[in-house]
């Protein structure tokens, strides 16, 4: 039964210190992930015209060719 019992501590202790490190984990990824919200925002450079049906890259229209062999 005492052996049993060392058996369950220890258990409970390990699940308790892998709980606190993910949460550690998740706090971490949270904060790090945020980023800088200071840094000034870049301008978008690709639009869509619908009205011409064309996409606008750096205000110029850009077309794409895709094809395979």
């Amino acid at each position: 039964m005492t052996s049993c019992r060392r058996n369950r501590k220890l258990t409970m202790a390990v699940s308790g210190c892998l709980i606190i490190a993910v949460m550690a984990l998740t706090v971490g990824l949270c904060v790090g992930l945020g980023g800088d919200t200071d840094a000034p925002e870049e301008q978008q450079r690709f639009t869509i015209d619908h009205e011409a049906n064309t996409f606008m890259l750096d205000g110029q229209p850009f077309r794409y060719v895709s094809g395979s062999l």
